[in-house]
C-alpha cells in the first residue's frame, strides 16, 4: 500500500478545520514555509522558525517515505529480445516481447526482462492483489528501454483501471508525438489504484509519467526513485515531466530528479492541475511531493492547480524558467515546507521562488 501515512491526513484534516472562515477563491494554507537562498542539499536544510501567527500542527516532517517494493510470490516470466512469443516464457525459453508476458502475468507473479530496446506498448491484462503485486522489473544485465519511436505508438506502458502492479527499473522513451493518446512514458488512467513505478527512467516524451483520473478517480500511486530526464544529453520530456492530472488522490512522488522538460512554452517539472479554468472538485486530492529535484524546465519547477490537501516538503527546486514552486487558482490546504528553491526565472524575470496569485514569497 501506497504510504501516505494517516499523519499527513490528520495534518490536512487540521487545516481544513478553519477553511470555512477564508473568503478568498484561493484559500491556501502555507504553513512552515521556509524557501532558502543558501546552497546545500535539500535534506540538510535546517527546521524553520515558527512565527506566533502560524498554526503548529506540523509536527514532524519524516512522515512519509517511499513505498517498498513488494517480493514475487508467483510464477516467474522472462522476456528477452532473441526470445519467441510462442514459447512458455520461462528461463530457458523467454517470451520475445514485454506485453506477451503482460497478457499472462496474474496475482502474485514476476516479469523478469532482459536487457535490450522494446518496440512495443505494454498494456497489463490483470491486476495484482494486497500483497500480491505484479511485478515488472529488469533483469538486471542491462538497460531495459521500451520505445514508442517517435509518437508511433501512443505509450510505452498504458495502465488502465488496473490495480497492484509495480514496475522497477525500466526506461520509457519516444511517446512524443501530440496527435497521440495518452502520448506518455507510462499511462495511469481511470481507476487504477495501488500502482508503483520505482526507478524509472523517462525522457523523449510528451509526459514523461502521466496519472490521470477523468471519469474515475486514480488513487495510491506511487512514483519513487526515478530519473525523469536522459541525464547524459541532458533533454527531458516535450511538456511535462511528471503530470498529475484531474482526480488524482492519495499519491506520493517522492526523491525524484525531474529536469529539461521543454521546449514547448508553460513545460512543467511537476504539475498537478485540472484543464483550464476547471474546478477543484475536479482536481487532485492528498498528494505528497518530497524530496525531490526539480531543475531546467521551461515554466515553474512544481504548480498546482485546483488541488487540494498537497505537502510540497524538502525538494530542492532550481534554474527552472519561471516560479519554482507555484500554487495556482482552485488550491486549497496546500502546505509547502523546508524546500531549496534557486536561481528560478531564468526565462520569465518577473516570477520568483515561489508564489501564488495573492501573494509572493
Amino acid at each position: 500500500m501506497v504510504p501516505l501515512l494517516s499523519t499527513w491526513h490528520a495534518r490536512i484534516a487540521t487545516s481544513m478545520q478553519g477553511e470555512k472562515t477564508m473568503k478568498s477563491k484561493l484559500s491556501i494554507i502555507l504553513l512552515i514555509v521556509s524557501l532558502l537562498a543558501a546552497c546545500g542539499p535539500a535534506n540538510n536544510i535546517p527546521p524553520p522558525t515558527m512565527h506566533s501567527d502560524q498554526t503548529p500542527f506540523l509536527t514532524n516532517t519524516n512522515t512519509v517515505i517511499p513505498s517498498p517494493t513488494h517480493k514475487p510470490t508467483g510464477k516467474m516470466y522472462y522476456v528477452a529480445t532473441d526470445g519467441n512469443d510462442a514459447a512458455s516464457g520461462n528461463v530457458r525459453r523467454p517470451f520475445r516481447t514485454i506485453n506477451r508476458a503482460a497478457q499472462v502475468a496474474k496475482a502474485g507473479d514476476t516479469v523478469l526482462i532482459h536487457q535490450g530496446i522494446y518496440y512495443e506498448i505494454v498494456n497489463p491484462r490483470n491486476s495484482g492483489a494486497p500483497d500480491k503485486y505484479i511485478t515488472y522489473k529488469s533483469y538486471g544485465d542491462g538497460d531495459v528501454i521500451i520505445h514508442a519511436q517517435n509518437g508511433s505508438r501512443p505509450a510505452c506502458i498504458e495502465i488502465d483501471n488496473k490495480s497492484y502492479l509495480q514496475f522497477i527499473g525500466l526506461t520509457v522513451r519516444g511517446a512524443n508525438s501530440f496527435e497521440t493518446w495518452p502520448r506518455a512514458g507510462i499511462s495511469v488512467t481511470d481507476g487504477s489504484n495501488n500502482i508503483i513505478l520505482d526507478g524509472i527512467t523517462a525522457y523523449d516524451n510528451y509526459s514523461g509519467i502521466m496519472v490521470y483520473g477523468k471519469v474515475s478517480p486514480v488513487s495510491f500511486v506511487t512514483i519513487q526513485n526515478s530519473t525523469i530526464l536522459n541525464p547524459a544529453a541532458k533533454t527531458g520530456n516535450t511538456h511535462y515531466g511528471i503530470f498529475l492530472y484531474k482526480k488524482v488522490y492519495d499519491s506520493s512522488v517522492i526523491n525524484n530528479h525531474i529536469a529539461y522538460s521543454l521546449p514547448e512554452p508553460q513545460s512543467y517539472g511537476i504539475n498537478v492541475s485540472t484543464d483550464y479554468p476547471g474546478t477543484q472538485i475536479d482536481g487532485a486530492r492528498r498528494i505528497v511531493i518530497r524530496g525531490n529535484k526539480i531543475d531546467h524546465n521551461e515554466s515553474q519547477g512544481i504548480r498546482t492547480w485546483n488541488a487540494s490537501g498537497v505537502l510540497i516538503s524538502r525538494n530542492y527546486v532550481h534554474d527552472n524558467g519561471a516560479t519554482g514552486i507555484q500554487i495556482e487558482n482552485g488550491s486549497a490546504n496546500i502546505v509547502v515546507e523546508q524546500n531549496l528553491s534557486e536561481n528560478n526565472a531564468q526565462t520569465y524575470e518577473y516570477e520568483t521562488g515561489a508564489w501564488d496569485t495573492k501573494r509572493y514569497f
